[in-house]
């Protein structure tokens, strides 16, 4: 996937994009970054109706490559430099959402797996979609 931020975009257009490509894992955005394998204090979230330019240290706009073979916590450190903006991957687990802190060396193609396995017994079917708006 190829993420591009722009000042016009907000936190829910980013999280939309990222849930597109890895239904199983979501993606926070903070005040402050967090040291790997450490995680994000939920004080410092920051609502997804926020505009990127308001957040962004860096305003040039960027672009960034995805892929599933990254491990989340390059991810995170990448948004860092790239964009300027402090991110946590969060992973699926069953109702709930977790932080992907212990497993920053994990693949997101491996926490994707985790998430939709451990959210087998809530799914219905093979397209079930989780309500979205209630993460953390």
């Amino acid at each position: 996937m190829l993420v591009e931020i722009n000042n016009s975009l907000t936190i829910a257009d980013i999280r939309a994009a990222f849930s597109a490509a890895f239904p199983f894992l979501d993606i926070e955005f903070f005040t402050t970054p967090h040291n790997w394998g450490k995680p994000s204090s939920v004080a410092s979230k920051l609502p997804r109706d926020k505009k990127i330019a308001e957040l962004r240290t860096m305003q040039s706009p960027a672009f960034m490559e995805i892929h599933a073979w990254h491990t989340t916590g390059t991810v995170e450190q990448e948004f860092g430099k790239i964009f300027g903006l402090y991110i946590q991957i969060f992973r699926r687990d069953g109702r709930d959402w977790v932080q992907t802190t212990e497993t920053d060396s994990r693949t997101l193609e491996e926490q994707n797996e985790a998430g939709r396995n451990a959210s087998q017994e809530f799914m219905d079917g093979t397209n079930y979609s989780f309500n979205r708006e209630n993460p953390v």
